[in-house]
């Protein structure tokens, strides 16, 4: 129960993509929350016509930094034929920890100082944690808390 005079949480929910089921969802928490108790900024790390909507329910609407983004990709560039495929084997190999570094950390730097920059009491990631570790570990950054909204599972075989 929420004490008598207590300032609102501030949640800051992380929406990957711009439009789809995840952030309809996400509409539909954000306009049930209790105004007294929680105040919500939702972050598109991407444009999304949704976002007016979301500032008529009196969420604050940010967006990622759109240079994060437009580092240009890394990918097997052969310098020969007879090196294709090695090189295409080695960047397999690597490519998660390139993603990771060249991807996934700059969001979680933007995210964490967003956090702070808010006063985040809690970061909301509404995908899943594999679509979502920038969240993950921005939130970890910013000594926040963190919840992943799971709305899908790959089937195991």
């Amino acid at each position: 129960m929420a004490q008598i005079g207590a300032a609102p949480r501030k949640i800051l929910y992380v929406q990957q993509t711009g439009g789809g089921g995840s952030v309809i969802s996400l509409m539909l928490l954000v306009k049930h929350l209790d105004p007294d108790r929680y105040r919500p900024f939702v972050l598109f790390c991407q444009p999304s016509s949704y976002a007016p909507e979301f500032a008529a329910m009196g969420a604050q609407v940010l967006y990622l930094d759109p240079r994060i983004d437009a580092r240009p990709r890394i990918g097997p560039n052969p310098k020969s034929r007879n090196s294709i495929h090695r090189t295409r084997r080695a960047y397999r190999r690597f490519a998660p920890l390139i993603r990771l570094l060249r991807r996934d950390m700059p969001r979680a730097l933007e995210i964490a100082r967003i956090a702070r920059d808010v006063g985040a009491d809690l970061v909301h990631s509404n995908v899943s944690p594999s679509a979502d570790r920038a969240s993950i570990i921005g939130a970890s950054m910013a000594r926040c808390r963190h919840v992943c909204h799971v709305r899908f599972m790959r089937g195991q075989s």
